[in-house]
């Protein structure tokens, strides 16, 4: 597994005020690599035992969107490694943390 950061772009449900109301309890974060290229993270919010990443998730996301400089943004830390499931191999990402990061 190696430590990959991404940058949020939006969830769904958008706001998170509305994320108890996610299908299953799972809220897709998009979010992009250095490439800007998209893609789709999932975090399990009614599940407690990744309720400190859930908390880190959303603060980070808040204090970006309060950034009234538009310089800070919500960045999400993610492990991923491969994942061999018979003669396929997935790649496997779990979000770890998250923090806010200002300037380039």
């Amino acid at each position: 597994m190696r430590k990959v950061d991404y940058d949020f772009s939006y969830t769904e449900p958008e706001e998170i005020a509305d994320w108890g109301d996610a299908e299953d309890g799972i809220v897709k974060i998009f979010a992009m690599d250095e490439n800007y290229e998209e893609m789709e993270l999932k975090l399990d919010i009614k599940n407690d035992a990744r309720a400190k990443v859930v908390t880190a998730v959303k603060k980070a996301i808040e204090e970006a969107a309060e950034d009234a400089d538009g310089g800070a943004r919500a960045v999400m830390m993610v492990f991923e490694g491969p994942r061999h499931m018979g003669g396929k191999v997935d790649i496997l990402q779990i979000i770890s943390d998250a923090k806010v990061v200002t300037g380039d």
